[in-house]
C-alpha cells in the first residue's frame, strides 16, 4: 500500500496489547524484525489469558493524515476511525486503525514502539 511507505515517524504511533500466553511469540517476532528487544509496558500491555480467546493480539495504529491518505486506507479495506476528537491519545492522533497485519507491516517499514 503505497500511502503507508509515505508515512513518516511523526505522524505515526505503535501500541499493542498482548494475550499473557502469547508475550514470548510477540517479543520474538518484534525483534526478529527490528533487531530491538522489548519489554512489557514499553508502548505494549500485558492482558489476561482470557484474551487470548478473543484475539491473543491487538495491534493499534495511531495516525495523523490527510483526508487523501484516509481514502487511500479506507480503499485498501482498512477500517480507519475517526476524526476522532475524544479518547485515548485523541488530542495527538486524529485517526486510530486497529489491525494486526497493518501494525506489523508498519513495523516492517522501519516505524517503532
Amino acid at each position: 500500500m503505497n500511502v503507508l511507505k509515505k508515512l513518516k515517524p511523526a505522524q505515526v504511533h505503535l501500541e499493542a496489547e498482548c494475550a499473557d500466553t502469547r508475550v514470548g511469540s510477540f517479543i520474538a517476532e518484534y525483534q526478529a524484525i527490528t533487531g530491538i528487544p522489548i519489554k512489557p509496558g514499553t508502548n505494549f500491555q500485558v492482558q489476561p489469558s482470557a484474551f487470548d480467546r478473543k484475539r491473543g493480539l491487538e495491534g493499534r495504529v495511531y495516525l495523523n493524515v490527510s483526508p487523501a491518505e484516509v481514502r487511500a486506507l479506507l480503499d485498501a479495506g482498512l477500517r480507519v476511525q475517526g476524526p476522532r476528537s475524544r479518547g485515548y491519545l485523541s488530542d495527538k492522533y486524529s485517526y486510530r486503525i486497529d489491525k494486526n497485519s497493518l501494525f506489523w507491516d508498519l513495523v516492517k517499514l522501519g516505524h517503532r514502539l
